[in-house]
């Protein structure tokens, strides 16, 4: 298993207890990976049980996504090839895994993501997610915005059907209606989230601090200031074209690690918020363990 899986599943581990389950291809559950899920008391969940889900099954008769992008964008830590099917096929994994068990709220983070909080920490708003909503991050790029799944809160599992019936009808547009229609410059599932939350369908949670929020989170922007990315940007990189890049070079904001936590601070100095995540891009972490 990567390190930097191994890296969040630490955290995951220091500031929560609560329970932990973990969607794996039958092939890759080693003797090593199931040590480590029985030292960090985490429920392995088999993918290959749902691969016959019939949304599963409607998304991968769509194989235009996966004939438009074989291979995986390079990067120093080389992703998978069909890289943008896979980012969608996941979504509807854990749609049908929390449809088969009815589960109600649920924290679904990708591996890349490092929790320094207790989620189910109390106070005003705690988490600020709304019941009645899937609650995700953004990233405010260019003028346009992605959303992103790397954090989601779930509260009810017909919330994740409704989503994956979604992304089926829009995939099933075809790439050349998606871009005409919406003005993308290629088709992912952050881009289809989007479409879907300007519908009124999901909840942003905060990434920059507000007055009304206890925590903000990462979508990306403060852990590839913070230690890079897999795109040969060395820490304290920023991007001018998102929103937190343009307010970190700026100077507006802040982001420290103070006791062993991230914390965002405003740049009168006068406001700090607990960061909740970072967001992993830079895979390469053995310098941080």
């Amino acid at each position: 298993m990567p390190n930097y899986v191994q890296y969040s599943l630490q955290h995951l581990r220091k500031f929560n207890d609560c329970d932990v389950d973990f969607i794996i291809d039958k092939q890759h559950f080693s003797n090593d990976v199931k040590s480590l899920f029985n030292k960090r008391n985490i429920t392995p969940i088999f993918s290959d049980e749902f691969s016959k889900d019939e949304d599963i099954l409607a998304l991968n008769e769509l194989t235009w996504i996966k004939a438009k992008h074989p291979l995986g964008p390079p990067t120093t830590y080389k992703s998978q090839d069909n890289f943008w099917h896979l980012t969608m096929e996941r979504l509807f994994y854990l749609s049908a895994y929390i449809n088969a068990e009815k589960l109600h709220n649920v924290l679904h983070i990708e591996n890349d993501n490092v929790l320094f909080y207790d989620i189910n920490a109390s106070g005003n708003g705690s988490l600020a997610y709304e019941k009645d909503k899937i609650s995700c991050v953004y990233r405010h790029h260019s003028g346009e915005d992605s959303t992103l799944f790397s954090f989601a809160i779930i509260p009810h599992h017909r919330m994740m059907y409704d989503l994956c019936k979604a992304m089926i009808f829009l995939v099933a547009m075809g790439e050349r209606a998606l871009q005409t229609i919406y003005g993308f410059d290629h088709i992912s599932e952050m881009h289809l989230l989007t479409v879907y939350r300007n519908a009124g369908n999901l909840h942003i949670l905060p990434i920059v601090p507000t007055l009304y929020h206890d925590y903000v989170f990462d979508p990306f922007a403060y852990a590839a200031f913070m230690f890079g990315t897999n795109n040969f940007q060395p820490p304290g990189f920023f991007d001018t074209s998102d929103l937190i890049g343009r307010e970190l070079g700026s100077g507006n904001l802040r982001v420290i690690f103070s006791h062993g936590r991230p914390i965002v601070i405003t740049g009168d100095g006068e406001g700090e918020v607990p960061l909740f995540n970072l967001h992993m891009h830079r895979k390469n972490i053995e310098d941080l363990l």
